[in-house]
């Protein structure tokens, strides 16, 4: 194994990743496939409004978002995340 590769495991070890997903199954999925590549801190939203609440207590890395959900879907909360 060389160094870049250390590294790279090293980097996605350290992330924080949100998924955010109305379907406990589609959120399931990600789930396991983020911790199969190595991501220990991984966090769920069922909607965007909750999201919204972990965005700014956690201030993730990385967010996974669905683009239709009910309440505050993607696209909103996207802008709303991206506003001053």
């Amino acid at each position: 194994m060389n160094l870049n590769t250390k590294r790279a495991e090293f980097l996605i070890q350290q992330l924080c990743v949100l998924v955010v997903d109305d379907s406990p199954f589609s959120r399931n999925i990600v789930r396991s496939l983020l911790a199969n590549i190595g991501v220990k801190k991984i966090i769920e939203a069922a909607d965007g409004i909750a999201a919204l609440e972990l965005i700014r207590e956690v201030s993730p890395d990385v967010v996974i978002l669905d683009w239709e959900m009910p309440l505050l879907n993607g696209p909103e909360l996207v802008r709303i995340v991206r506003s001053p």
